[in-house]
């Protein structure tokens, strides 16, 4: 495995572990009690934060990877930790809990099927 696919690896791990982390702080939360906690709402956004620059740093070492793992939204995901971390209030709290609990896991899940592929492929 070349330095840069290690590096990828490391990334979609990266992602799959902050998902997580990310599930466990909303727990069972629905949207109202996440709309009361700052604390909660902290979290998630540092956790989709992280996971966009997971995201960013792939897609620089290879900017074909979104075509490469199409079911991989790493544009969509580093695009979101920009809005994020440079938004500052103009990021609403609906769109924040829609990319936590609906768009995020879908990544998670593509992210664990794209690992799962490239272990079965690596040359013995």
């Amino acid at each position: 495995m070349t330095a840069n696919a290690a590096t990828i690896v490391v990334r979609l791990n990266d992602i799959a572990h902050w998902t997580a982390r990310m599930r466990r702080h909303i727990g069972d939360a629905d949207y109202a009690t996440f709309e009361r906690d700052p604390m909660m709402q902290d979290a998630v956004i540092r956790c989709l934060e992280v996971i966009g620059e997971a995201a960013g740093q792939i897609l620089k070492i290879d900017p074909d990877a979104g075509s490469n793992f199409p079911t991989l939204a790493l544009r969509q995901a580093y695009r979101a930790r920009n809005r994020s971390s440079h938004g500052y209030g103009s990021v609403s709290l609906d769109v924040i809990w829609q990319t936590a609990t609906v768009d995020a896991p879908n990544l998670a899940e593509s992210t664990v099927d794209v690992l799962r592929m490239l272990s079965s492929s690596k040359p013995e």
